[in-house]
């Protein structure tokens, strides 16, 4: 992964799906923090192919010039979303429309996003096709 891969290209080197590598994360805690650093290296990866494209320098590693802004822009936009990402949420107004609390809908499971959409009328919910 500190070379820019999912969690889901590790779990085709080691012949497993990714529910699989979430239920390893589950039961095993070093397991689950070796995933979280893995993460947090891909992150610095793309980060830095950024500030190359941005500094408009080449490294040991990258030629500014063959590097993709828009590429590198959507992956930190959808892989990395918690911090590049449009932020999706919901706020919650009590009867008398003062603020209750804010849902952000990015950290929630898919399992609880469709549990919180059965909630809701389905002539109320916008569905992309």
């Amino acid at each position: 992964m500190s070379k820019g891969h999912s969690l889901s290209s590790f779990g085709a080197i080691v012949n497993v799906c990714r529910t699989t590598i979430y239920n390893w994360r589950g039961l095993h805690e070093s397991f689950d923090m070796a995933c979280k650093v893995g993460y947090a290296k891909s992150q610095y990866y793309h980060e830095q192919i950024m500030l190359i494209i941005e500094r408009g320098y080449d490294s040991d590693k990258f030629k500014a010039k063959d590097m993709n802004f828009s590429a590198c822009s959507f992956v930190l936009k959808t892989v990395f979303h918690h911090e590049y990402g449009t932020k999706v949420g919901i706020d919650h107004t009590n009867s008398d429309n003062s603020l209750n609390r804010t849902i952000d809908l990015t950290n929630l499971t898919e399992e609880q996003l469709l549990q919180l959409e059965s909630m809701f009328p389905s002539s109320d919910v916008i569905k992309d096709d």
